[in-house]
């Protein structure tokens, strides 16, 4: 049985996901101490928003998961129940960053906010680089 679970898996597959794992929350806890910053005026140390970033990773992906399963049971379409999802989690991250940040919930909810902000932004003027290249590359 346990084989046939990991049977697609592969070392360089597991070896990529641990690296895209890292690099992702590295980029979220320079993120994590803008937005701290941006909003608290308080400068965080870099080690303190990248465990705060695993933590609160690892405990929404938990959450996702269980959630996912709940609430489909219970929801009429799957895409219902992950808009539920994704908004428990954004509380889920203030949570989390309220409590390791030591602010209170809502300015953790502003941090969360903000950090959603920058990440879209970010989305946008990566999409507008690949149009660019793409339409001057031909």
């Amino acid at each position: 049985m346990i084989d046939k679970v990991f049977a697609n898996v592969s070392l360089p597959m597991i070896i990529k996901t641990v690296l895209v794992f890292v690099i992702a929350g590295l980029i979220a806890a320079y993120i994590l101490r803008m937005a701290v910053d941006a909003i608290t005026k308080q400068v965080i140390p870099f080690r303190k928003a990248y465990l705060t970033v695993l933590l609160y990773a690892v405990i929404g992906v938990a959450f996702s998961y269980i959630c996912g399963l709940i609430l489909q049971a219970y929801l009429p379409t799957s895409t219902i129940a992950s808009w539920v999802a994704r908004v428990m989690c954004f509380f889920i991250q203030s949570g989390v960053i309220s409590w390791r940040i030591k602010i209170r919930f809502g300015k953790a909810c502003l941090v969360s906010l903000l950090m959603l902000g920058i990440v879209l932004a970010l989305l946008m003027i990566v999409a507008l680089a690949v149009v660019l290249i793409r339409y001057f590359w031909n």
